[in-house]
């Protein structure tokens, strides 16, 4: 009996130990583990609030807005990417504004109000804007980020019978001033082909609105061709060239605030002859937003010749309102804008880029081979031109 109670006794006092460890090393597990999760979340916490000890900002970009959806695409992506530049987080914010509304802003009074923010960086329609801005206004050189060739934008079916037939910039002004001059392309009904020359005035004053003119560039496309393949220099116009370009211009009598406005009106038509214009000089880009937005109104016609081609230059502005880290976050956004992937997504909205990416061709674009690029005309001639053409910039 008593070698019974031995073995029960033994029995008893081997559990209690056993489970007693056990409690106090998942204890201490517990406990350690709690520690070490305390501590990691906390550094990271730490670590977190290093990047940004300097907290939060806005950087805002004006860009022309042809190309501000597509830039704000890609403002979206970078931002996701939680940039920081000198300990500050960083948020790339870009406004559609109208170059020409930029322009004045810059070199005179930013107003708030209409246009908002001032910009660290800026996106202009072409060079021809942003050559106007002192030295001092700029960090360094504007870098072209894409491109869009000039063209003409003409009702659905008209853009492929006038580029087959080979219309010259140089010809322009004799097609519009003939009664029938849609009867050489294929449309003997239409009558007289009438061209809009957009004034460039806002409407309503609002800058958001796009009230771009492309009439400028039209009257150096055929300046070049009636001067034999160069724009005149140092605002000398020859007689021949004028008188061409203010029967050109003549020929609406009430013009569109804009190239937007212009577009839709020549989308929307039911009926060609007797509209007050049938075609509008156009980006081959803007003709591609314009179709996508209403499928089968709108194609571009592509004339023969030179012309001047949208550039969309990026510049990183300087000055008293622009800090060393706006600088820098502008700076790296363009460097996100000019990468592959960029090039990329801005060749899918219908610009041409380093990349060589572009849309399917589409019944409104064909996206052929590019036509040449004319050279601009400096200054002088440029105003002497559109002032000829009587649609002044």
């Amino acid at each position: 009996m008593a070698r019974h109670r031995d073995e029960a006794a033994t029995r008893g006092l081997s559990r209690g130990p056993v489970i007693a460890v056990a409690v106090v090393v998942v204890l201490a597990l517990l406990t350690f583990g709690w520690f070490r999760l305390r501590d990691t979340v906390a550094q990271q916490g730490v670590e977190a609030a290093a990047t940004c000890v300097d907290g939060a900002r806005t950087v805002d970009v004006a860009a022309d807005p042809d190309i501000a959806d597509a830039l704000s695409t890609l403002a979206d992506g970078y931002n996701a990417t939680a940039p920081v530049v000198r300990d500050q987080c960083i948020t790339i914010v870009v406004h559609p504004l109208d170059s020409a509304a930029v322009l004045a802003g810059l070199v005179g009074t930013w107003d708030t109000a209409s246009l908002g923010p001032r910009p660290a960086a800026w996106v202009a329609q072409d060079t021809g804007f942003t050559s106007r801005l002192p030295g001092t206004g700029l960090d360094g050189d504007p870098t072209s980020v894409a491109s869009s060739p000039l063209v003409l934008a003409v009702p659905q079916g008209a853009g492929a019978a006038v580029t087959e037939a080979g219309l010259t910039w140089a010809q322009l002004p004799s097609v519009v001033a003939r009664p029938d001059g849609w009867s050489s392309y294929g449309q003997p009904t239409w009558g007289a082909l009438k061209v809009a020359l957009p004034t460039g005035a806002a409407a309503g004053g609002d800058p958001t609105t796009d009230a771009g003119t492309l009439a400028p560039e039209l009257a150096q496309a055929v300046a070049s061709g009636l001067s034999g393949g160069t724009v005149p220099a140092s605002g000398a116009v020859p007689a021949a060239v004028g008188s061409a370009l203010a029967g050109l211009g003549g020929a609406v009598a009430k013009q569109p605030a804009g190239t937007t406005a212009a577009l839709a009106a020549i989308s929307g038509l039911t009926a060609v002859p007797g509209s007050p214009y049938q075609a509008v000089p156009a980006t081959e880009q803007q003709v591609y937003a314009a179709g996508r937005a209403a499928p089968g109104t709108v194609s571009a016609a592509l004339l023969t010749g030179g012309a001047p081609a949208a550039d969309y230059p990026f510049a990183v502005l300087a000055g008293d309102e622009v800090d060393e880290t706006q600088s820098r976050a502008a700076a790296a956004f363009e460097e996100v804008v000019s990468s592959a992937e960029g090039q990329d997504a801005l060749g899918r909205a219908g610009f041409r880029t380093a990349s060589g990416t572009l849309p399917e061709p589409t019944d409104a674009v064909p996206f052929g081979d590019a036509p040449a690029s004319l050279p601009r005309a400096d200054a002088a001639t440029a105003a002497a031109l559109a002032t000829a053409l009587r649609a002044p910039r």
